[in-house]
């Protein structure tokens, strides 16, 4: 068995610790440019839909990221409709008839099990089989123009992170921040999710709703990011590379299984509470149904989708399996409010 072997999940999930511990150690020497600063590497137990991973973590240039093992014929697509699903959950009481609802009930009816059928099977990738490489994969999705610098604390007041650069935007964060005048308030004030001042910084509320992470901002076009991580050694993912770092290739529509009914509140609950979580290898993807990910080419993942009551409607930019039909020119300017991409390090033999 060679070295590449060994890193795929088939193998992987067999060797001791300390083995896992000496091939991490090769791959970060081997696969990371020696111009950046590899730190904090943790042995992790991850889990999610009963599928099980022990990996590491590791930061690069002070960003998180996790070590995904390669899979050989993993199954991903989606041509299933709405079996294994629970009827209730295409049948609640549509609440909120956007002009995004209007056009897909216009094609497709939305009435029967068929019509939900056929319109599941149209949004998601075809089925197929594909050899997934092992990879490095930045654990949370980052806003597309953006450099992080640090974290700043809402009830302090205080910035973690590059002073110096920070000191160039302080200026204008501090007016867009709304500050609390007392602790009290500190404690209740409810913060925007984003501050964003074009050409200047991006800042995105964390799920503790205590700090932001603080970016600073320079539109960037989609060519123009992939000259930058290209210029750095780094990759996006794939869409076969995507939907497998989500759902490990599960024959599951959602990474949490096929759970989607929210009949009641403990139901409801659990899903937003599988959707903030973690997933099977440590890697987050809450926020898909409000922001775009970008892949490899001009097919995104995720979506910008206002919530209609329909439950099976609102958690379908969750599936794993998602296809948008949303496209975008490779030339044009892309706001950071609406595309995220993931930073990856593929890794391969040649």
């Amino acid at each position: 068995m060679n070295f590449y072997e060994v890193l795929d999940w088939s193998v992987w999930k067999t060797l001791a610790k300390e083995m896992k511990v000496q091939i991490i150690s090769q791959l970060l020497m081997y696969f990371v440019s020696p111009l950046k600063k590899v730190s904090n590497v943790r042995y992790i137990d991850c889990a999610q839909d009963g599928i099980k991973c022990q990996t590491f973590e590791f930061q690069i240039d002070g960003e998180w990221f996790v070590f995904v093992p390669g899979n050989t014929d993993t199954i991903l697509g989606w041509d299933s409709g709405v079996n294994g699903l629970p009827t209730t959950a295409w049948h609640d009481k549509l609440e909120n008839e956007t002009e995004q609802v209007k056009k897909i009930i216009r094609n497709y009816q939305l009435k029967t099990k068929d019509d939900w059928t056929t319109f599941l099977n149209e949004s998601t990738s075809p089925l197929r089989k594909k050899d997934i490489l092992p990879m490095f994969v930045q654990k949370t999705p980052q806003p597309v123009g953006t450099k992080l610098i640090g974290h700043f604390h809402i009830i302090t007041g205080e910035f973690f992170g590059q002073q110096k650069i920070f000191q160039t935007i302080e200026q204008d964060f501090q007016a867009a921040f709304l500050a609390p005048v007392t602790f009290e308030e500190s404690l209740s004030c409810e913060q925007p999710a984003t501050l964003y001042k074009e050409n200047q910084f991006f800042a995105k509320l964390n799920a503790n709703q205590e700090s932001y992470d603080v970016y600073v901002h320079q539109l960037s076009s989609y060519d123009e990011l992939n000259d930058q991580l290209t210029n750095h050694v780094f990759d996006l993912l794939d869409e076969d590379q995507w939907e497998y770092a989500i759902g490990a290739g599960s024959r599951k529509l959602f990474r949490w299984g096929n759970m989607v009914s929210s009949d009641t509140p403990d139901q409801h609950a659990y899903i937003e509470q599988m959707i903030e979580s973690k997933n099977m290898f440590g890697l987050s993807f809450q926020s898909l149904a409000q922001c775009f990910e970008l892949t490899d080419s001009t097919c995104v993942k995720g979506e910008q989708w206002e919530q209609t009551g329909l439950t099976l409607l609102d958690l379908l930019p969750q599936a794993s399996y998602y296809r948008s039909r949303h496209s975008f020119d490779r030339q044009a300017k892309l706001s950071p409010l609406e595309y995220n991409y993931r930073k990856a390090i593929i890794i391969r033999s040649e």
